[in-house]
């Protein structure tokens, strides 16, 4: 998955003993409060996995592959992007950081296998190798993320402590795979000493929606451009050198010819399924939870404030995520 700025860099539930259990829904609005009634939360990243880029040229190869900066990577950040197909498309989504001088990159366990035959068919004369790593990821969001202490909770575990907006400013924490139930337990306590928890599946869905973040294999894909994902902002950098789909990148971006934009909804009793208008078709509901829901939507009817229609109730735009 993955919450943002241009560049994802370090300018930056209640718990017993480490058990999870769900959030309570939000009363308010879920898109305009949800995140504020986050105090925080701890969730493991179970759907990723780490991969360590090794080399003399791992990181220019790189940022030669992804649609962001990675000149702009900083000690103790991150840079989001995405790595696009020749048609512009999306591939997959990664998330880059640096630990202990060596270059990594987290991304969909589902998107890795296309990913990588595409990066090592661009590995050519470079210095550069890829490797699957064992290594484990928890995120740390909510209003009072900042507050817990992540490198006190895990002393004596060796922890990477990034920067990283995946739902508002967070932090994403590194740990080996032997050091990963030690690591839930401490951070789950450390959490609930702050009025927060460990995010089960439902709690950690609903944060996302509400706080309007599109996710890889669910919000956007191999069909989707990274405009229609509201992903401008988050990971493209129109000032920088080539990378593979650029080309369509900047055409779309100088023309302005989206067919679909991927919107926020508030929904009634609706889930996953097609949006229609007057009858027709015009988009579809790609993530829902409790009244709050993620959609794309055709270009022209993506306005906030429309209501479309679903087959049980109205769904009322929100807002273009971005």
């Amino acid at each position: 998955m993955r919450f943002m700025t241009d560049t994802e860099t370090s300018h930056e539930p209640f718990c017993d003993r480490g058990r999870e259990f769900t959030l309570a829904a939000p009363k308010a609005a879920p898109h305009k409060h949800a995140m504020n009634e986050l105090v925080v939360g701890v969730r493991e990243i179970e759907d990723e996995r780490v991969i360590a880029v090794e080399g003399d040229d791992a990181r220019t190869w790189l940022n030669g592959q992804i649609s962001n900066d990675l000149k702009k990577l900083r000690p103790g950040g991150t840079i989001y992007g995405l790595v696009l197909t020749s048609k512009g498309r999306i591939l997959a989504d990664l998330l880059a950081f640096e630990r202990g001088g060596t270059l990594f990159f987290s991304t969909s366990k589902d998107a890795w296998p296309a990913l990588r035959a595409q990066l090592e068919k661009f590995i050519i004369m470079e210095d550069v190798s890829l490797r699957e790593t064992d290594l484990r990821l928890f995120s740390v969001v909510g209003a009072r993320a900042s507050e817990l202490d992540v490198a006190g909770a895990l002393e004596g575990l060796e922890p990477t402590v990034v920067a990283h907006t995946r739902l508002g400013p967070s932090r994403e924490v590194i740990v080996d795979a032997a050091a990963l139930d030690e690591a839930r337990q401490r951070l789950g306590s450390a959490a609930a000493r702050l009025g927060g928890a460990l995010l089960d599946d439902a709690a950690w869905e609903r944060a996302r929606i509400a706080a309007g973040v599109p996710r890889f294999g669910r919000d956007f894909g191999e069909r989707t451009y990274p405009q229609e994902a509201g992903l401008k902002r988050r990971a493209l950098a129109f000032d920088k050198g080539c990378y593979h789909g650029q080309e369509v990148v900047c055409m779309l971006e100088n023309r302005g010819q989206l067919t679909r934009s991927l919107v926020r909804l508030e929904l009634g009793g609706a889930t996953v399924g097609p949006l229609h208008h007057g009858g027709d078709v015009v988009g579809e509901i790609t993530s829902a939870s409790e009244g709050a829901g993620l959609g794309l939507v055709k270009r022209a009817l993506a306005e906030a404030g429309a209501t479309l229609e679903t087959s049980s109730g109205p769904a009322k735009i929100v807002g273009l995520v971005s």
